[in-house]
């Protein structure tokens, strides 16, 4: 069988949050491209807030309108959360 060098997961919480959880199973730097409507998913704004969540804390990505469409780069054996929030 075959598997994905690099794999994403939209999770929603039960009071409507959403993440996007990123992984890369490889020795290798991996670019991932993703895209979420989040008012598809319930979650309505006109801005929304990114922030990576990590053990060490919360770093805020920047802001975005509408669908979201993002590249991050996931160094090797890289897990990365992304929590979307409203502003």
């Amino acid at each position: 069988g075959t598997a994905p060098l690099a794999e994403g997961r939209l999770w929603q919480a039960e009071d409507g949050k959403l993440a996007v959880l990123l992984a890369n199973y490889s020795d290798s730097e991996i670019p991932f491209t993703w895209r979420v409507d989040p008012a598809r998913y319930g979650v309505k704004g006109g801005v929304y807030t990114l922030s990576s969540i990590a053990p060490e804390g919360a770093a805020t990505l920047g802001a975005a309108t509408g669908a979201i469409e993002r590249t991050e780069k996931l160094g090797a054996r890289q897990l990365r959360v992304i929590e979307i929030g409203v502003r």
